[in-house]
Order: C-alpha cells, then structure tokens, then sequence
C-alpha cells in the first residue's frame, strides 16, 4: 500500500490543498473534520485527482476532545494497520493548561471559603479538571457550576451546550480572561463572567449576586425519603423541619411529610437555601419566619422555642437573610 496521510481541518483551506497535493503526488489521504457536509464538498474538489490507485477517506470527528483523538488513530490503526503522515492542521493549544486550571481551581476555592466564612454560608465544592470528566460524573444536584473557557481536551462552551442537555437550569457563571466570549455565554444561558486574575472583592460582588439568584430558585426542590415512598417538594413550601421520637417531620403548610433521614443531612442539605436551626429539633426557613419573641420564633402557624446555645447562630443568620431580602 501506498503511505497514507491524515490531514486533521482537511474539509477547507490549508488542509484541503495539502489533500490535493498528497493526492497528486499518489499518497492516499484520510481527512478528519466535524461536519461531514464540508467533506461531500472536499470530495467534489478532490474528485479529479483521487484515482484507482490513491483514495480519500473521511473520519467525522471533534479533535478538541482528547478521547475523540485516541478514537481517531484507533480508528485508522485498525482500518489500514499503519500511518505515515500527520498533518496537524487543526486542534488545540494547551501548554500548562492543566496546570493553569489547577491553580485557578484553588484561587477559587479560597474566594468561597472566605465567602462562606464571612457570610456564615455553607458551601460544598467540587472540582473537576477537565470538561469531559465533568459532564461524566455529572449529577444535576448542584447549584452553581463555575465554568472556564480554557480547559484541556475541551473548551469551556462546548462543555456549557453539553451542560444545557443534561441540566438546563442550573447557575452557570463563567470563569475567563477571554472578555471577547462573553456574547457566546448567554447562548447557554450564562448567569455571569468573572474575569481572572479573580481577587476576592470582585469575587464576593458577584458572588452575592449569584447566591441571590439560587436562593430564589423557584425551581429548588429536594427528595424526601421515607420507607414506602419518595417525595418530591419544592424548597420554597417547607416551613420548618421538626424530629419527633426520631423521625424527621417536614412541614409545609397543612401538610406534613415523615422522614428516616437524620435531622444533621437534611440541616446539611437545606443551609443552602437559607434554613437555620433554632434548637436541636427545630430546622427554620428563615424566609418564613413572622417574627420572634423572647425565646419563641413564629414560622407559619407554629411557635418553635429557641435554645440558649442556638440563639446567637440563630438571630445572626435571621438578621442576614432579612438584609438580604429573604
């Protein structure tokens, strides 16, 4: 067999004379390209010099995607056993990137644990270092995902368009230096831009801002388990969550829902949302406290009793959701 060359953006421009010219010049070529339209036109231009003795090949493909170029070599390995030319005429940059998303990683990190610390939020982070194994491993429980532009293997808007598929409502804020991107993010419906170097004053602006938009996430809802069932209920409706002899009541409004789940992972789940402990029993949507008296704060239609140790965290969190329009 003659050599064989693999021309990546081999659909137009450079790419597509160098197929011409391999083709003159009896070396067979396989191009590799995202639309397979541009490759039906490639081949019209290519018709005339592709003979009996030298073919032109196509492989449809995304090169961005690391695991979509270990596909591509795969793919021609197995089909012709060799290859005696690369021309890498397209694909991605990424000196340092790893490293680069490593440390934005933990700047950012750092601007939420002063926030949360600060605010006496709570906030549970997950990093993930490249696009691909985020849309993996994604689960649609999160509240905010920050997003990069510059990622390995692939670039933080095409991860976004995948998002959207998957979770079409989540809280989508855009980490980048690249300014000229910003048009591009509101077509996946991003929330906001950080720009890097982030520092903690333009961090914590936009911050509250995007914590004010999950907060008031009509949408926000949980799973309440129980032996026989599961509930779906939006945040907004629970008023308060009691234990009684062990079990964990959720109550909203005339209507109360049982739970197994230990008072501790409910408070860890509905924090977030803005909910306080006023005692060891008593779980409080601050948003729907009327008001307090003495020891006794008034949610709904029930009077719940605040503990001496809870009191001081109780009122501080209160006095903050009112600040902030909860």
């Amino acid at each position: 067999m003659e050599k064989i060359a693999l021309i990546t953006g081999g659909t137009s421009g450079i790419g597509l004379e160098c197929a011409k010219k391999f083709l003159v010049n009896k070396i067979n070529v396989i191009l590799v390209g995202r639309n397979k339209d541009k490759y039906i036109e490639a081949r019209k231009y290519l018709k005339s010099f592709i003979t009996k003795d030298v073919f032109c090949d196509f492989i449809q493909a995304d090169i961005s995607s690391a695991k979509n170029c270990k596909t591509v070599i795969d793919t021609v390995i197995e089909k012709y056993k060799k290859l005696d030319i690369l021309v890498n005429n397209a694909g991605i940059y990424l000196e340092n990137a790893i490293e680069d998303v490593e440390e934005d990683a933990k700047v950012l990190k750092k601007c939420i644990s002063a926030y949360a610390k600060k605010y006496e939020d709570v906030c549970v982070v997950s990093v993930y270092a490249d696009g691909v194994q985020f849309l993996t491993d994604y689960k649609a429980n999160f509240d905010v995902v920050f997003m990069d532009i510059e990622m390995p293997c692939r670039d933080g808007l095409k991860v976004s368009a995948a998002l959207r598929e998957i979770d079409p409502t989540v809280c989508l804020v855009f980490i980048t230096n690249m300014r000229q991107y910003a048009i591009k993010g509101y077509e996946v419906q991003a929330f906001d831009f950080i720009v890097k170097p982030v520092n903690y004053e333009v961090f914590e602006f936009h911050f509250k801002r995007i914590m004010e938009k999950v907060r008031s996430n009509p949408k926000a809802e949980i799973i309440i388990t129980n032996q026989s069932s599961k509930k779906r209920v939006s945040v907004r409706d629970i008023d308060y969550v009691e234990v009684v002899n062990h079990k964990v009541l959720f109550h909203l409004g005339d209507n109360t829902i049982e739970s197994w789940s230990p008072l501790y992972k409910v408070t860890e789940e509905l924090e977030k949302y803005g909910f306080a402990l006023c005692n060891s029993c008593y779980l409080v949507n601050l948003s729907h406290v009327k008001y307090v008296q003495d020891n006794t704060v008034y949610v709904a239609d029930a009077q719940l009793k605040i503990s001496r140790p809870k009191r001081k965290e109780f009122m501080e969190k209160l006095m903050l959701s009112m600040r902030n329009g909860g």
